[in-house]
């Protein structure tokens, strides 16, 4: 006979007791360098215009200057805070991932709904050695969840426990 119990909200687990496991505190560096490159491209787009007398910055050099420290200065403190609040958890039916500082997220996708896995590398990553894992679920043209900030065994192991996860459905 077909049972549809009434349940009590407080008596529920809630997502705020799970235990996160920070991402690789290496992966601050991989976004201070990823940081620098982009700060390094807009310093060269100053000093191009200032080379080429290009009027509009010609008019307004101060005020981009100052423009380009306070993004610079703003950015990279925003990202460091971010930084700490990146962490995931695995249970045993599904893996969650929380992030963000202004806009946080949490991200919780049952190992039911994983269809496929990727690691990936950027430059900066594989010069530290930390990795990327992508999950991608059903019915969704890109990834449904990226962990960013691995050891690149920790990504590995991660990757095989889930793959062993999705094989064991079938």
């Amino acid at each position: 006979m077909f049972k549809n119990e009434a349940l009590e909200l407080a008596a529920l687990n809630t997502i705020q007791d799970l235990v996160f496991t920070p991402v690789s505190r290496v992966y601050l560096y991989v976004l201070l360098v990823n940081n620098s490159v982009q700060y390094l491209v807009l310093c060269l787009l100053l000093l191009i215009a200032n080379y080429w007398n290009f009027e509009p910055f010609m008019l307004y050099q101060t005020q981009f200057i100052i423009l380009l420290v306070l993004y610079m200065v703003l950015h990279s403190t925003v990202s460091v805070l971010a930084f700490k609040r990146r962490k995931y958890a695995l249970r045993t039916y599904d893996i969650s991932f929380k992030s963000g500082l202004i806009i946080s997220s949490l991200t919780t996708v049952p190992l039911s709904r994983i269809q496929h896995l990727d690691i990936s590398q950027g430059m900066a990553s594989r010069f530290f050695g930390l990795a990327n894992v992508k999950l991608y679920t059903a019915g969704d043209d890109g990834s449904d969840m990226v962990i960013k900030g691995l050891l690149l065994t920790e990504a590995e192991q991660l990757k095989e426990h889930l793959s062993l996860q999705i094989h064991e459905r079938f």
